[in-house]
């Protein structure tokens, strides 16, 4: 018999090394960090399953508690050999990130699955070792239902699973916080791991019947805590974490009052209406009979916390619901997440989703596009075009091939052509194709033609250096599956950020620094080195902006801004001493007369600006914010009592 363990264990430790091998041609699973974890542990649950089972079927039933658990403690090894060959396939490659944390995480996820699942069969065995294959895979599909129902349920995209240990949100969320709340899951996973064994040793007769009881209420208890810990939250706990809420005629807004005034949520409230009017008609849709649920976080921190996605913002279409960040009105991204909810009015019947995921993207793109910079939708799909990167619209608007592009390319290509398939073919065409992903049914033209005629578009596009030079640097990074040390530097540049708020220039330059260490040659990162250096007053602030404003291979505008850099540097070079922020512009003048419903004073500093304005993205913005006063005007004249509603508090807080 113990020759029969050595050859199972052995196995198992060499299909663990081969699954590391055959990773290889994948940059973020070739590592030992976070997604190979992310992959092994479900390996190592199986593999544990597995290996428990058969110990105990050729061994029958155990003498001793240390009996018992040999075959669980085993079959949690082989993870260990994956990722020392992940490290060594990696270290040959000279790609090495933070291998201790990464290592330790990697392990952490993977053998605590092994562990946890190892017990449970050990446990099944004890039950009824003929059945007991059929029983763990029975309870791991229930605790597998139950968690996915939770994230389908609940607005939480992460989850602590004893099955993949942590998944922390969307993917484009490259910063991955492993904090006191994953030690706390783990640890729990740990005590339920412990109770299968307290009453597999019960049934095995090797401990009394109380222990085994206890021990598993105990675990039961942790369980229920896990909402009050932080590691399950649900709607009703983020409800209460940001503690206000107001109504308007379509929207239920939930906030912080302590970040958000009630003059600025008052603007946020009617920033919602206007836009659900314009996306609404831009659709060809009725206004939806109940209220959608928006979610206002003070700050990506917050919201990383509550929901699993910081920078990102999500909308959940089922739960007719969005969570964003806090951001002045208009709000720049609140038409985006708006766009995804209301499009289930013209997705599949009964789950209003497309499954061409590119187009569920892009149209919310589409509807939500309100230039941040100097270009237009059209403008950055048309620069992607003349560097040669546009994406095939064939691939990205698929089911998958959308998240393998780097997302402002991705995003620019697919917003893009849903733009003007909008503009040039209607709504109703569009409604048809996006809800059955058949283009050739909905236009009559395979898609491939359409995709020849939005070329023939782009090319006619005007894009002048300036806006090269612009789009450059937003197009310059690549999607998340293909960077170098992805996580371990968005951790770097996360806490520089955070040191930056907090005015600790110095630290922040240290992060920095590291962040390009584990990736070099990354312009932006560069530049903000040298910013955080110029404001610590290092001596070596000069020599970092030099070298960026004289690098020819850097982004333009990345040099230029160098160069802004080192004019507040040295004054003396260029004979005065720019701001660090620009003085407020047109567009404050006219939301401060907007906000007093002076319109006509509103629309003559809006063609003030217009005036001044010198790119597509201002004209474009403009253009935006007239159809706003417009709205608002309109809104006001019809019914007087429409905005008397904006701004009730809701019914559980009258």
């Amino acid at each position: 018999m113990p020759q029969f363990r050595g050859r199972d264990s052995g196995l198992l430790i060499l299909a663990f090394i081969l699954i590391a091998i055959s990773l290889h041609p994948f940059p973020l699973l070739a590592i030992p960090g976070y997604e190979l974890g992310l992959f092994l542990a479900p390996c190592a649950a199986l593999g544990a399953a597995w290996y428990v089972i058969r110990h105990r079927r050729q061994e029958g039933p155990p003498s001793s508690v240390f009996v018992l658990l040999r075959p669980i403690l085993l079959a949690s090894s082989p993870p260990l050999a994956a990722v020392s060959t992940a490290f060594l396939v990696s270290a040959s490659r000279g790609v090495i990130c933070e291998p201790v944390r990464e290592s330790l995480l990697c392990l952490s996820m993977a053998c605590g699955a092994a562990l946890w699942t190892g017990a449970l069969a050990a446990f099944a065995a004890a039950i009824d070792i003929r059945r007991a294959g059929r029983s763990v895979f029975a309870l791991i599909l229930v605790w597998v239902l139950w968690d996915i129902a939770y994230l389908l349920l609940q607005p939480p995209v992460f989850i602590f699973n004893p099955l993949v240990g942590y998944f922390a949100g969307p993917i484009y969320d490259a910063h991955v916080p492993v904090d006191s709340r994953y030690l706390l899951a783990r640890t729990i996973d740990l005590c339920v791991a412990t109770s299968f064994i307290a009453l597999a040793s019960w049934r095995f007769r090797l401990a009394p019947k109380s222990a085994a009881i206890l021990v598993s209420t105990f675990a039961l208890g942790a369980l229920a805590s896990r909402p009050w810990l932080g590691i399950r939250p649900d709607r009703r706990g983020i409800e209460q974490a940001l503690g206000s809420c107001i109504e308007t005629p379509h929207f239920r807004i939930h906030y912080d009052a302590r970040s958000i005034s009630s003059e600025e949520i008052r603007e946020l409230a009617i920033d919602h209406e206007w836009q659900l009017s314009r996306i609404s008609a831009m659709l060809g849709t009725a206004l939806p009979s109940r209220r959608i649920g928006s979610y206002i976080y003070p700050d990506a921190d917050t919201k990383k916390r509550w929901i699993g996605a910081g920078g990102t913002s999500l909308e959940d279409p089922i739960a007719h619901e969005f969570h964003i960040n806090a951001a002045p009105s208009p709000h720049p991204v609140l038409a985006h997440e708006l766009a995804h909810v209301l499009s289930t009015a013209i997705g599949l019947p009964g789950i209003g989703i497309s499954f061409r995921f590119g187009l569920v993207e892009g149209l919310a793109s589409a509807l939500g596009d309100r230039p941040r910079g100097r270009l237009t939708l059209h403008q950055r799909a048309g620069a992607l075009r003349v560097f040669g990167l546009l994406p095939e619209i064939e691939t990205i608007a698929g089911a998958t091939g959308f998240w393998s592009e780097a997302g402002p390319r991705a995003y620019a290509a697919m917003g893009s052509f849903v733009r003007w398939l909008l503009e040039t073919k209607g709504p109703d065409r569009f409604a048809r194709a996006y809800r059955w992903g058949d283009f050739e049914s909905a236009y009559g033209r395979p898609l491939r033609d359409l995709i020849e005629e939005w070329d023939r578009f782009l090319v006619a596009v005007d894009l002048n250096e300036e806006d090269l030079r612009f789009a450059e640097l937003i197009f310059q990074r690549p999607s998340i599956l293909r960077r170098r040390c992805a996580h371990a530097v968005a951790r770097h540049e996360h806490a520089a950020s955070a040191l930056v708020r907090t005015g600790r220039y110095e630290a922040a330059a240290e992060e920095w620094k590291e962040s390009l260490r584990l990736s070099p040659g990354r312009d932006a990162p560069r530049l903000e080195l040298g910013r955080c250096q110029r404001r610590a007053g290092a001596p070596e602030a000069r020599n970092t902006l030099r070298q960026l404003a004289d690098d020819e291979s850097a982004a333009q505008a990345v040099r230029d801004s160098a160069r802004l850099e080192l004019a507040r540097l040295l004054p003396s070079e260029t004979g005065h001493l720019p701001q660090d922020k620009p003085p407020p512009g047109a567009s404050t003048l006219w939301r401060s007369v907007l906000s007093a419903r002076r319109f006509d004073e509103a629309e003559a500093a809006l063609d003030r600006a217009a005036i001044a304005a010198s790119t597509e993205g201002e004209k474009r913005r403009i253009e935006l914010e007239r159809d706003r006063v417009d709205w608002l005007r309109d809104a006001t004249s019809r019914a007087s009592d429409h905005f008397g509603h904006i701004g009730i508090k809701c019914d559980a807080q009258k």
